[in-house]
């Protein structure tokens, strides 16, 4: 698929993702395990389609949500009508990791959502020396403020979009929980 033809979908996951924390304060019985792989570290999760390894937060489990995305969920400890979760896209674009970031805005704001961006982009590395950028916006889903973070991360010729959604009231608590699960992104070799 040519670059930047996906970028919608990207973010159409992460808007679903937004309503799936809404409806779903119960998530159904997660799977807390990596993937069995001799290098993986305890705690460390590997999506072997995907290429990619991360560190799952203490308390946080994985789920995989079938027709969705084609990699597990990350689900937080359940509130009372939200559920916190983050999840994962990549997609190959050979352009720049701004132009990307400015892509993905642009779709947003094609989407005809209703949304404010509370943080303009921001230059991030991940443990591994990755370049990345994160953006903060406010999103109305069904009435409900959702926070949504988005880290995208470049190491060509790929681009991984993680997406992470907390409720906007109090949705800054999750800020160092969200920025250390995207510093922990790893490519792995297949």
């Amino acid at each position: 698929m040519p670059d930047g033809l996906r970028t919608s979908a990207v973010l159409w996951v992460a808007v679903s993702l937004a309503e799936i924390g809404c409806e779903q304060s119960k998530p159904a019985p997660a799977v807390r395990q990596p993937v069995a792989t001799s290098a993986v570290e305890p705690g460390r999760h590997v999506e072997p389609a995907g290429r990619f390894s991360y560190t799952i937060p203490d308390g946080w489990t994985t789920r995989k949500i079938a027709g969705l995305t084609d990699y597990h969920i990350l689900f937080g400890p359940p509130g009372e009508t939200y559920v916190p979760n983050a999840n994962f896209q990549h997609e190959n674009y050979s352009g720049t990791l701004d132009d990307y970031v400015a892509l993905n805005i642009q779709g947003l704001k094609d989407g005809g959502l209703d949304f404010q961006i509370t943080q303009q982009p921001e230059p991030f590395t991940t443990d591994t020396q990755l370049e990345g950028r994160r953006l903060i916006i406010d999103l109305n889903d069904d009435g409900q403020r959702v926070r949504q973070t988005f880290f995208f991360i470049r190491h060509p010729p790929r681009m991984y979009v993680i997406t992470a959604s907390a409720l906007s009231e109090g949705g800054e608590a999750f800020d160092g929980l969200f920025d250390a699960l995207a510093k922990s992104l790893r490519p792995e070799k297949s």
